[in-house]
């Protein structure tokens, strides 16, 4: 559900609670050039199969959320 977020030629993004070498876009699917309006949809297809009520693990949905978060902010947008 949550992709692989972590790699050393992808744009790493400082998140304070997050391990080194997160990258939120990575989490989402989406790249840096994404807008709010992207970011959003994939936030969306992405929580649909990762949301604990729908079978998925309550942690990756947490690191989802903090990917979207994290996203957002970068671009402008509180969620």
């Amino acid at each position: 559900c949550v992709s692989e977020a972590f790699g050393e030629d992808d744009e790493v993004v400082a998140d304070d609670d997050a391990p080194p070498g997160w990258n939120p876009w990575a989490v989402l699917g989406v790249g840096p050039e994404a807008g709010a309006d992207e970011v959003k949809r994939a936030f969306r297809r992405k929580a649909l199969k990762c949301h604990p009520d729908q079978g998925g693990s309550a942690a990756k949905f947490q690191e989802l959320k903090k990917a979207y978060d994290a996203v957002l902010k970068l671009v402008g947008e509180e969620s």
